[in-house]
């Protein structure tokens, strides 16, 4: 499928989705298996080295941040990733269903073909931007400790000093964490770095390809309003060309169709993606109050201030472009009463009439997505959740301090 095939890509590339090659032997299918069985059991010793970190360092809110970040970050886009593996039928679903409107747009012309071609090509820009901006955060954090890892002082001053220096190297980690054993000698040390490394990067590959995904159907669906807009603009200008008087409850009957066809599509949509959602926004607002907090602790030191600060982007990029693309989905869809209200309806039968009034009527309900019952996905909802953080931050500021 063209206008979901990037982020299907990127769906099996992260493993969310068997690859069609692998369905093809036995033997892919069971490295496919190792690699997801791998990704987890990866993921739980990290899981446990931070949550010691915290127990460890407990009364250092620094370092507890700094681990609230990584674990909150980690569990949600682990958990992202097995709510659609979970959901995996209804997902496949929706893939198929988007498919199916694309194939059944009514009266297909060159400035269809065009608005979806513009449709598919916005995805794909939002896709390849959220991915550039997340990636940032995996490079980032992993720089410092191959720098410090490299470095000879640095071993040095860990065998002259071996208690203070290990928790030192604790801290130097790509996430902090806390381990009953030295890994200051190689090659624990290198064993540990290339474990966080890999969750950072499955991490990061759940979020892209989760997240774009899900912006690509809210993209199609404002893309499928445009279309019907357009079509309806292009009624009058048709009905007189053909002068066929059984023409026009046709256009019209395809036209309420194709508008039935993406309230159908919308609502299904808002029904798996609201729940992920809900738990994905309240997360976020955690980790970019703690990412500010950061921010400013680290104010003046280069090389952690732009980690935190690429952290705190990527965090926020996620909810803008559900945010920004949801309030676009808004404003298309309340779009469709003016494009019905705007055609000649007043020169045609009554029949035509009543029809015009029902559609007029059901598209003065924009089409909102949710998520849970607590965001409608508008930029309103983006400016109240950053409202909601800068809130927490200053408390937590305020808790440093004293």
């Amino acid at each position: 499928m063209e206008a979901l095939s990037l982020n299907l890509k990127l769906l099996q590339f992260s493993g969310i989705l068997e690859p069609p090659i692998v369905m093809k032997s036995q033997w892919k299918r069971w490295l496919f298996s190792l690699y997801m069985i791998t990704s987890v059991v990866v993921f739980i010793p990290v899981l446990m080295g931070e949550l010691l970190a915290v127990y460890h360092f407990w009364g250092d809110l620094v370092v507890i941040t700094n681990n609230i970040f990584t674990m909150v970050g980690n569990i949600t886009f682990y958990g992202n990733a097995l709510y659609i593996i979970s959901r995996r039928k209804a997902f496949m679903h929706l893939v198929s269903a988007l498919d199916q409107m694309l194939e059944d747009i009514p009266r297909w012309n060159v400035k269809q073909q065009m608005i979806t071609k513009e449709t598919i090509a916005r995805s794909r820009k939002l896709t390849w931007s959220l991915l550039v901006i997340i990636y940032l955060v995996p490079v980032s954090w992993s720089v410092a400790p191959v720098i410090s890892m490299l470095m000879p002082d640095a071993e040095e001053e860990i065998l002259a000093e071996p208690v203070n220096e290990i928790e030192e190297f604790w801290r130097s980690l790509i996430s902090i964490m806390w381990l009953p054993l030295d890994a200051t000698q190689s090659p624990i040390r290198e064993i540990v770095y290339t474990c966080q490394f890999i969750v950072f990067v499955l991490t990061a590959s759940y979020y892209t390809s989760v997240n774009t995904v899900f912006v690509s159907f809210i993209v199609h669906i404002s893309g499928q309003f445009e279309i019907l807009i357009s079509t309806i603009y292009d009624m009058d200008k048709t009905i007189e060309k053909y002068n066929d008087p059984y023409a026009l409850r046709e256009y019209f009957v395809n036209v309420i169709s194709h508008h039935q066809s993406v309230i159908a599509f919308a609502k299904e949509l808002n029904d798996v993606l609201s729940p992920l959602l809900f738990f994905y926004f309240m997360s976020a607002q955690v980790m970019m109050c703690v990412m500010a907090f950061q921010m400013v602790l680290t104010w003046g030191e280069q090389n952690n201030f732009l980690k935190f600060f690429f952290g705190l982007l990527c965090v926020m990029a996620g909810p803008f472009f559900f945010c920004w693309q949801g309030n676009v989905l808004i404003d298309q869809s309340l779009k469709t009463q003016q494009a019905v209200y705007g055609c000649e309806w007043y020169e045609r039968n009554s029949d035509f009439k009543k029809m015009t009034h029902i559609v007029i009527t059901r598209a003065q309900r924009p089409i909102r997505l949710t998520a849970g019952t607590l965001y409608p996905l508008s930029l309103e909802s983006f400016a109240k959740m950053l409202n909601s953080v800068y809130y927490y931050f200053a408390v937590l500021k305020q808790l440093h301090e004293e």
